[in-house]
């Protein structure tokens, strides 16, 4: 095995919705962010919701990102993942 193989990360595969946040339809409620979303799927129409963060999702992510490449993945639309992972 060669030097660089032995430093290669192993990879972490985490879901976006309900396990690191959680969506909710009601933009005015208390949340950790809000967004507003152009989404193509809908012919570009605005979604607004907010998105509340997993407690200790943050310190969770920053440690297992020194050990492990992280891959997020959703069944959601890629504007609205880009959008969080932003």
């Amino acid at each position: 095995m060669k030097k660089s193989d032995e430093r290669k990360k192993k990879t972490l595969v985490l879901d976006l919705d309900e396990t690191l946040i959680h969506c909710v339809d009601n933009y005015e409620s208390e949340c950790d962010l809000r967004l507003s979303i152009r989404l193509e799927k809908d012919d570009n129409r605005t979604h607004q919701f907010g998105i509340n963060i997993r407690p200790y999702a943050l310190t969770f992510l920053k440690k297992m990102s020194k050990k492990f490449e992280i891959v997020i993945f959703t069944a959601s639309q890629q504007e609205y993942a880009d959008a969080i992972l932003d």
